[in-house]
């Protein structure tokens, strides 16, 4: 499409004749029939080329991770999975109870996570994979590749080109931050989750520039993959406020446009919070240890600065992930209410390596998402207890919102305490 486009552009610039006129539109006719008659690339086989680039792709993230594939059923695993009978009887029953209880089905944790018990029972049962973990680990790893194809798309949607579009596929494919939420098999949570505004994303880009019917099934599609998200994370409430981030930064067509699709997302985010209200309702009160959230009983300020402080050690993770811990135990970040301890957690110079020249909106892009993600934090009880270094759902801060942790690292890597 670039050449096309470029071709085009010579033919009908301002160029002038030998008597100083512009080209006449028989001229500029005949030039556009030539530019067409020359050979160019065929679509069809750059379509062939861009596929098969980012199956190697997907083929060498799956080589990367091919060695957790035999990881047992460890840590959260145990008790979700094998402990769990709703998910070992594929009956109406079992289907009830998983809609109508919560995520955990031993500790009123205040978790709601349908969708993606769901996806254990149809492991458990109807695919066969029983105790062995071994299936498991494929099912989350085929909804990595499909994370990254999404990643793709949206690249060449930011981009036009596909270069940029095949290395952000490849290094959300590849970054250690995600390394828990492949390899660790209840990770699946933030895998769907992240599917889901990825999804939901793409499709709000699509029912912008459309209209009529077509608008219409775009706009379905934007509720299905945002109920798909949020039903299997919370944290996948971020999806309105990430489709205003993109549409600030990178749209070009009318907020009127726009608007059905943040209605759209919306619906299914109220939809969850009311069955999960339904849900929780009887559910008996249980107090939070200061161990495991120590926030909850610091001062208002030390509190803040400290919440910040761990945003900064994510975001240095982002950049320079070289100390991952698959868990962390209390006082790892201490709390902190001087904010000149806060320029010690941001990434320095020597870390990120040389300066990248980035456009203004990418730089609002990042900012924005940042901020949206402290919308992610619905996880009560041990939410500040642990802080896994991969399990994301779409960057570290989103895992910093639903495991905000302040525990002192393993000095475990995420990439091998669970292979």
């Amino acid at each position: 499409m670039i050449w096309y486009r470029n071709r085009f552009r010579r033919c009908f610039r301002y160029n002038n004749d030998l008597d100083g006129k512009r080209k006449s539109p028989r001229k500029a006719a005949a030039i556009l029939s030539a530019a067409g008659n020359a050979k160019g690339p065929n679509p069809s086989r750059l379509r062939l080329r861009n596929a098969g680039l980012l199956a190697a792709a997907i083929g060498f993230a799956a080589l990367v991770y091919s060695n957790s594939f035999h990881a047992p059923f460890i840590l959260d695993n145990d008790e979700i999975i094998l402990r769990d009978p709703r998910v070992h009887t594929a009956s109406a029953l079992q289907f009830h109870r998983i809609l109508t209880g919560q995520y955990w089905p031993t500790a009123n944790t205040g978790l709601y996570r349908p969708l993606d018990t769901l996806t254990f029972l149809l492991d458990y049962t109807l695919l066969g994979h029983g105790a062995d973990p071994y299936g498991y680990h494929w099912l989350n790893f085929l909804l990595h590749a499909a994370n990254m194809v999404l990643v793709y798309l949206l690249g060449r949607a930011l981009f036009e080109r596909t270069r940029p579009a095949l290395l952000l596929s490849l290094l959300w494919g590849l970054h250690p931050v995600l390394t828990e939420s492949v390899t660790n098999i209840v990770g699946r949570a933030d895998l769907l989750a992240a599917f889901g505004v990825l999804a939901a994303l793409l499709c709000h880009r699509k029912a912008a520039e459309s209209a009529g019917a077509r608008k219409a099934v775009w706009l379905a599609a934007i509720a299905v993959a945002t109920a798909i998200g949020i039903f299997s994370k919370e944290s996948a409430i971020v999806t309105v406020a990430v489709f205003a981030i993109f549409d600030f930064t990178f749209a070009r067509t009318s907020w009127r446009s726009r608007l059905p699709g943040y209605c759209a997302a919306a619906i299914p985010c109220l939809l969850y919070l009311w069955v999960r209200f339904q849900v929780l309702a009887n559910a008996s009160y249980q107090a939070t240890p200061f161990y495991e959230n120590p926030l909850l009983g610091a001062g208002f300020w030390t509190a803040r600065f400290t919440a910040i402080k761990v945003i900064g050690e994510y975001v240095t993770l982002l950049v320079w992930p070289a100390r991952l811990s698959w868990g962390y135990s209390y006082n790892a970040i201490p709390l902190s209410w001087n904010p000149g301890s806060l320029a010690g957690c941001l990434p320095r110079g020597s870390d990120c390596g040389p300066p990248i020249r980035a456009r203004p909106q990418a730089a609002v892009l990042r900012g924005g998402l940042l901020c949206c993600h402290f919308a992610a934090h619905f996880e009560p009880g041990d939410s500040h207890r642990h802080n896994h270094g991969g399990a994301l759902s779409l960057s570290p801060v989103g895992r910093l919102c639903d495991r905000g942790g302040l525990g002192r690292g393993t000095g475990i890597p995420a990439s091998t305490g669970l292979s």
